[in-house]
């Protein structure tokens, strides 16, 4: 047995679909970060440092297991980025979001495509975008969506809009 060090102020870890890696955010002083590690605890890997003032970091893993993708908020921009964990690359999708937030990425089965949630001044959308990358967005919900996820066998989406799914 293991214990994380992840802190009651940092309320996000997040199992990979077959439960054998974990995302989890840890403090340390003033700062956190975001850390990967197996589920039997060993190879704890470093991925981000949050030097910002958020608690509220939403983590997808790629069906593969060698992407997470992350909600930050750094600054004035909020942005969903991907990040290699083999290598440290990172990926911003979408464009930075100043008037609003960004949260809720998933992944769809095969980790070409994954959802997102973006609320602003007009409400909330959901918006599907390619990966790699490449400035594509395609709008799929219509007035006002949230919390995309893709279905068990992830190939089809569905959202929230208050109590319905669509």
């Amino acid at each position: 047995d293991r214990i994380l060090p992840i802190d009651s102020e940092l309320p996000s870890a997040r199992f990979s679909d077959d439960g054998l890696k974990i995302a989890f955010l840890s403090k340390n002083g003033d700062s956190h970060g975001l850390f990967v590690t197996d589920a039997s605890g060993s190879g704890e890997q470093f991925v981000y440092d949050m030097e910002f003032d958020s608690t509220n970091v939403l983590v997808a893993w790629s069906p593969d297991k060698r992407y997470i993708a992350y909600r930050t908020d750094a600054g004035a921009a909020r942005q969903i980025f991907i990040r290699v964990l083999e290598d440290g690359t990172e990926y911003a999708l979408g464009e930075a979001f100043e008037d609003g937030i960004v949260w809720a990425p998933d992944w769809s089965s095969d980790g070409k495509f994954l959802t997102y949630t973006k609320v602003g001044e007009g409400g909330s959308e959901v918006y599907v975008e390619p990966f790699p990358p490449d400035g594509r967005s395609l709008l799929i919900s219509l007035a006002d969506g949230e919390e995309g996820e893709w279905l068990p066998d992830r190939n089809a989406l569905i959202y929230r809009n208050s109590a319905d799914w669509f």
